[in-house]
């Protein structure tokens, strides 16, 4: 009979001590905010977005010289058919 009431007090703590937390809880939650922020809005000087002029393009005849030669070996030997840029073609 003892052990029976011992059980039922503990369930009555454990019931008592989790509304006790929920009502807590529920009590923090629920405060008011005393901050009293108001919306601050930074002014930004804004610019239109204006078409500029194509790029110039700037020119540098020069001839070009190696340091230093170079062989080249290839793993497949034959002629070369095609070569797909023209002479002064930019690449």
């Amino acid at each position: 009979m003892a052990d029976m009431y011992t059980q039922k007090l503990k369930a009555k703590k454990t019931i008592y001590s989790c509304a006790f937390a929920f009502a807590l809880i529920f009590v923090s939650s629920c405060g008011s905010n005393t901050n009293n922020n108001t919306e601050y809005v930074k002014l930004v000087k804004t610019a239109f977005a204006k078409e500029l002029s194509p790029i110039k393009e700037k020119s540098f005849p020069a001839v070009i010289e190696e340091a230093e030669e170079v062989n080249l070996a290839f793993r497949v030997a034959g002629p070369i058919y095609k070569i797909h840029v023209k002479e002064g073609q930019y690449v």
